[in-house]
């Protein structure tokens, strides 16, 4: 169970090579889904960045929403100099009003299948993009 009202209960994140051995090239993700220079972006779930900075290298703005690992997703961040991020907590299914404006793509990765309402946070990630906005998960 959550710690924080209003979230939904999340997966353990596992170590690094764990996401190393299930992710190797977040780079190639990316192009393979469109992350194009100059896109705003949604890191959903974002955890501790391990997605984050990869999209940060590529795109104009990333946000990453999370809960609790947001601490080290900044400290990621910092060490690598990466200054196009943003880091909101909040729960996921408020991306749009979290945002506040809207972004050229959501990307979530391995955390869907934990998300008990699969069809509000669909709806949720199509209010946050801009007409045309892509969603990846």
């Amino acid at each position: 169970m959550s710690d924080v009202t209003g979230f939904f209960e999340g997966t353990a994140i596992p170590d690094a090579g764990w996401w190393e051995a299930l992710w190797p090239n977040p780079a190639g993700v990316f192009a393979d889904i469109g992350l194009l220079p100059g896109m705003d972006v949604i890191d959903l779930c974002s955890g501790d960045g391990w997605f984050t900075l990869p999209i940060a290298r590529v795109a104009h703005h990333v946000i990453a929403i999370d809960g609790k690992l947001l601490d080290i997703a900044r400290q990621r961040a910092a060490e690598s100099r990466v200054s196009n991020c943003e880091f909101v907590e909040g729960d996921a299914y408020d991306m749009a009003w979290l945002v506040q404006r809207p972004v050229d793509l959501v990307f979530l990765a391995n955390a869907f299948h934990g998300v008990p309402d699969k069809a509000r946070l669909a709806r949720a990630a199509c209010s946050a993009l801009k007409p045309g906005g892509a969603s990846s998960s």
